[in-house]
């Protein structure tokens, strides 16, 4: 996953857990698209307007590994 900062400390504290949520929500998506299409999803990116960013997910970053630490709680 690519994702930039500005290298602030508020700005990385805030990054890692955003990092951490948007680790985890593309590669639920790209499940959810493999079940309902029947082919594999193999990259993804999210836009973020306010902050002028894109992330780019590769395939590999989009493999779910572990079901029990996929909670987005």
């Amino acid at each position: 996953m690519n994702c930039r900062t500005d290298g602030s400390s508020s700005t990385i504290k805030h990054s890692r857990a955003a990092k951490n949520f948007w680790q985890r929500v593309p590669k639920i998506y790209a499940h959810a698209l493999t079940e309902a299409s029947g082919k594999p999803v193999l990259e993804g990116w999210i836009h973020m307007p306010i902050v002028g960013n894109m992330v780019q997910y590769t395939k590999e970053d989009l493999v779910i590994k572990d079901w029990n630490k996929l909670s987005l709680g």
